[in-house]
């Protein structure tokens, strides 16, 4: 995460604060960030700095005026005039975050060995808001080299509950 990512996120939280759209920022950015991820090749032409400027603007133009809000398309435009559309990605994690804090959301990663019912889901889910003290939104996937459990990513904290962690705890107990 580049200084200028979180520089660019915050100015444009600060549009969207001042408009009351922020959902509507973040739901376009995350669809903008989308297209760039399956389009790379636009991404690199947007870059590319033996194509006109303009010819690049226009095309941003085309692609999104009137599909996202105006300051998204200028943002953009910034971007691609300061030869930092490398750091769009990180500019939407930061928005996305920006965004949840002020809602009183707490964006959790849980990865399990398997896949877990909607019963299981909601227990844990409610299990960390406790925890958290907090509202959870959680993303799920599955990662069988878990053996059985979990681990949590929440922020900068790891809650591993997965049996691979157990079994490598009682060998490094065993080992010393």
């Amino acid at each position: 995460m580049t200084d200028m990512a979180l520089c660019c996120a915050d100015a444009l939280f600060s549009i969207a604060e001042e408009s009351g759209r922020e959902k509507e920022f973040r739901e376009s950015l995350f669809q903008i960030d989308d297209i760039f991820k399956r389009e790379k090749e636009y991404v690199k032409m947007l870059s590319d700095p033996n194509i006109d400027i303009s010819d690049r603007l226009k095309c941003i133009d085309s692609a999104f005026s009137g599909r996202i809000p105006d300051e998204e398309t200028a943002f953009l435009k910034i971007l691609c005039k300061k030869r930092l559309l490398n750091i769009f990605h990180d500019c939407v994690k930061e928005y996305g975050k920006m965004y949840s804090e002020k809602a009183g959301e707490f964006n959790v990663k849980i990865v399990g060995a398997c896949e877990m019912t909607d019963g299981e889901k909601q227990k844990l889910e409610k299990t960390l808001e406790k925890k958290f003290s907090c509202k959870i939104k959680a993303s799920y996937s599955v990662d069988k080299s878990l053996i059985g459990g979990f681990v949590v990513y929440a922020g900068d904290r790891i809650i591993d509950a997965s049996i691979k962690n157990k079994l490598k705890q009682i060998k490094e107990m065993r080992d010393r």
